[in-house]
């Protein structure tokens, strides 16, 4: 024990010199293992010690395995984490972040035994780290090259970022102001600071917005500590007479909500077209996004917005943090992490080829066995899916790896990796299953589209068909818009046996609707309300060639998007409701039928009539309109007859100056309607 306590004790030692953290595996009883972490605590002056999981036996602050993120905003120099109770992979990434640089982390491996991919990996990964086992020989102390102690002053980036934000309010200019950062960089704690600052120093409105109230509560919480006696609720912090609070993006753009400052955390997880409508409506806004790791879509957000950003809005300035604010740069437990949970993955780089042809293209189905030990393959489609999706998180990794209905397939050009699929098998559930749930039992893991239409629909054929769910698909940039990921869907659909119908769900935007619309699915389902996420409405697609209650599926569709567009689907994007709208028609408008209408709404238009006499009519041409023709038809007359929304609603939205110029534009783009439709028939 002795030897072990000088062990302990140089490690520390080297790890306080350093600024870095160490991460260590001990492999014995638990008697001993314990023994281990005392000794530990003993070689620090105060430690704080942090326990992960397993039975408490410190004076500890302890978080149950799955619940790291309640240490979150807090620092150990100690944090054990006890895998006897399970591993989840959220919560052990969350927590490594409160281990402060001189810092020791301690894993209890638990059994371990199971032989998914998944658990090969963890072990893979954990013979990595320093392991102490019992009765066994000590490991060589780590190497150090360095001789002289690091000077650590972690702050220097988050005070210019804070100094940014702070000046951003007090400038004359209406300029947005982008920070982005790493994981682990002080990207929220700077917005919280400076936020402090602000409500403290002047009377201000702040509001704050990101994909849920979850991801900005460091924000709120760095804010708090630094104004005394303020006020705080779940979504909103007072300070003498300033406010800082939280609306979710949908809202933010619906309501007229006045602020002095926006603060858009976590951008790269809100579509495109709504941070573009921000800029219209918002002038001193704050972008702000990890891009780096899971959350390394904000990648393509640097790429494409920010880029979209400084051709329209010059005067755009950006900051990138990459300084650590709690460890020391080249941090072992880091560098760790990183490999273990596919952190530090780049864009792959391609090169397009001259001789690209589709016919060239090769799409298989990876063994997942033997992609844990083809780390180059697993590390290519990952990268792709952390590029491209933002809502993949560490559990979703090991959720892949371990699950056997989950499926990636690799699109392969000369052996590179251009695109990747995830899919899920779905279906062929008993009618034991289907019973519970339609009696409304808890929705299925795994099984989304088959309990949305037995639920919604009562279509309980769906549960007992086989099927399989497109969750990801993806397209190297290089290689977009050259019918890859059709080619990828059709290559699926010859390979697959014994499936009844293929199907996804995703947030709808007009480009996603369009491209599964292209590859022939057919939507069936969409939520009411929008996705915290991806501030965008679900929508379930289906595509098959031979089932039977598909056809029943899509009328219920089209009755139940008819009713849905006036109340909860009225903020729905006009451009979907166009395309969702052009795919429930199944008749073309006759000329005698054309007649009728187009004299009633021609007096309307020519001001003999009020547009309350008028509307069920124009509603009525509408629907009867062929799949061709909806694009003739304008946002603001689908906003006034399709969803009923009111004219000061269509006022604010078309951003008119009032009812009556708005009236002016309806009959204007009428007009232009049935002058189509007429040239059409002639």
């Amino acid at each position: 024990m002795i030897k072990l306590n000088n062990y302990l004790s140089d490690l520390k030692i080297q790890a306080s010199f350093l600024m870095h953290r160490f991460g260590l595996v001990l492999r014995g009883d638990r008697l001993w293992s314990i023994s281990c972490v005392e000794i530990a605590i003993k070689c620090y002056k105060q430690a704080t010690v942090f326990q992960l999981g397993g039975e408490p036996f410190l004076q500890a602050y302890y978080a149950n395995f799955n619940k790291g993120q309640e240490l979150l905003g807090r620092e150990c120099q100690v944090l054990v984490c006890d895998f006897s109770q399970g591993f989840d992979a959220n919560s052990f990434n969350s927590v490594l972040g409160t281990l402060v640089g001189g810092g020791l982390l301690f894993i209890l491996p638990g059994v371990l035994m199971s032989n998914t991919a998944d658990a090969i990996w963890l072990r893979q990964s954990l013979n990595k780290l320093i392991t102490l086992s019992q009765g066994s020989p000590l490991p060589a102390l780590p190497h150090i090259t360095s001789k002289v102690a690091v000077v650590f002053s972690p702050y220097k980036e988050q005070s210019a970022a804070v100094d940014k934000i702070v000046h951003l309010i007090k400038s004359r200019k209406k300029c947005p102001f982008v920070l982005t950062a790493n994981r682990g960089r002080g990207k929220s704690s700077a917005l919280g600071i400076a936020a402090a600052q602000l409500m403290h120093s002047q009377t201000v409105r702040i509001v704050v917005t990101a994909p849920s109230v979850h991801a900005v509560e460091s924000v709120f919480r760095h804010a708090c500590r630094k104004l005394k006696g303020s006020q705080k609720t779940k979504y909103v912090l007072s300070h003498q007479d300033s406010l800082l609070s939280f609306i979710a993006p949908d809202k933010l753009l619906c309501g007229n909500i006045k602020c002095d400052l926006l603060i858009v955390d976590e951008a790269a997880a809100i579509p495109i077209p709504m941070l573009k409508n921000m800029v219209e409506c918002y002038h001193r806004i704050v972008f702000a996004s990890t891009v780096h790791g899971y959350e390394g879509s904000g990648r393509g957000f640097a790429l494409k917005f920010v880029t979209w950003l400084r051709e329209n809005r010059s005067g755009t300035d950006h900051l990138h943090l990459d300084r650590p604010i709690r460890w020391q740069r080249d941090d072992q437990l880091e560098k760790w992490q990183y490999q273990t949970f596919l952190l530090n993955l780049a864009e792959p780089i391609i090169s397009p080829s001259k001789t690209f042809r589709l016919d060239l293209l090769h799409l298989y189905k990876l063994d997942k066995s033997m992609l844990v030990r083809q780390l180059k393959r697993l590390e290519d489609c990952f990268a792709l899916l952390f590029y491209c999706h933002y809502q993949i998180s560490p559990n979703d990794f090991f959720l892949l790896l371990k699950d056997n209905s989950f499926h990636i397939y690799v699109m392969l050009f000369k052996d590179e990796c251009i695109g990747c699929m995830v899919v899920v098998e779905e279906g062929g559930l008993k009618p034991s299953t289907v019973k519970k749930i339609q009696e409304g039992g808890s929705r299925l893991k795994g099984q989304l589209v088959p309990s949305v239409i037995v639920k919604n629909m009562g279509i309980v054929e769906a549960a007992y068909s086989i099927s399989l769910r497109i969750m990801r698909i993806v397209v190297h940039p290089k290689y977009r818009r050259l019918g890859v990921g059709s080619k990828m869907i059709d290559m699926l659909d010859e390979q697959i046996d014994d499936v009844d119908y293929i199907s996804t769900s995703f947030g709808a935007t007009q480009e996603f609707v369009d491209f599964w619309l292209a590859n022939k699915f057919f939507p069936i389902s969409i939520g009411s309300k929008r996705d915290q996420a991806s501030g965008c409405h679900s929508l379930i697609m289906i595509k098959s060639n031979s089932l039977a209650w598909l056809e029943k599926a899509q009328v219920f569709f089209k009755q139940n998007l008819d009713y849905l567009l006036s109340c909860t689907l009225k903020t729905l994007e006009p451009e979907i409701v166009r395309i969702l709208l052009s795919t429930t028609t199944s008749s073309s408008l006759s000329p005698t039928r054309y007649l009728k209408l187009n004299a009633l709404i021609d007096i309307y238009i020519k001001g003999g009539s009020n547009f309350d006499a008028v509307a069920f009519q124009i509603k009525k041409l509408i629907n009867s309109l062929s799949a061709r023709d909806f694009i003739h038809v304008s946002c603001l007359v689908l906003a006034k007859v399709i969803q009923q929304k009111s004219w000061k609603e269509c006022v604010e939205q078309f951003h008119l100056s009032g009812w009556k110029q708005c009236e002016f534009q309806l009959k204007k783009e009428l007009n232009q309607l049935l002058t189509y439709l007429w040239c059409k028939m002639n």
